[in-house]
């Protein structure tokens, strides 16, 4: 075999992966559940030098509207007046729905109860979200999330087609 023919083969395994239960995906995920409810050691004074301090609330949840979730939560990690700042209500699990929708077991995790899990969870995501996906450069992925990712793509296609199909339907039955 060539080494292309390696690493198509290496490649159609994640097709035969169950896409639901992930091993792999549970060990990551470990890292997070474990380190919630644990009391984090955080710095309770605001410093004078971080400039999040000078922003009205209001300018923080627009920031954060704008933020992809690992950012959300790096950011929260880097300054206490973010970390403090609660976000507006449902923009996180509606950030997650339309970012990582293939990735359930994030939605009800709450990663926000202190800033050194704050910072594990945005490292989690980034990592998740590289190892969900298969590229000729990235050979780490996990099989399992990377089948699940792909069938909620095929899945979300049809669904549109679907409904497309649907209404076209109800228009020439009218």
């Amino acid at each position: 075999m060539t080494r292309e023919e390696i690493a198509h083969a290496y490649h159609n395994q994640s097709l035969v992966v169950n896409p639901v239960e992930i091993p792999q995906l549970e060990s990551h995920l470990d890292i997070i559940t474990k380190s919630i409810d644990k009391k984090a050691a955080t710095c309770r004074h605001f410093r004078s030098e971080d400039i999040s301090n000078n922003l009205p609330v209001e300018l923080r949840h627009e920031i954060f509207k704008l933020l992809p979730a690992g950012s959300i939560l790096a950011l929260k990690a880097a300054s206490l007046a973010m970390h403090s700042t609660t976000l507006p209500p449902n923009l996180w699990k509606r950030t997650l729905r339309s970012e990582i929708p293939w990735l359930w077991e994030m939605h009800d995790i709450d990663s926000f109860q202190s800033q050194e899990l704050e910072d594990n969870t945005s490292k989690l995501l980034l990592d998740i979200q590289k190892k969900s996906q298969y590229t000729s450069e990235n050979d780490d992925y996990i099989f399992g999330l990377a089948n699940r990712r792909r069938v909620w793509g095929v899945c979300k296609q049809i669904r549109s087609r679907y409904f497309e199909k649907l209404r076209g339907i109800s228009n020439t039955d009218s």
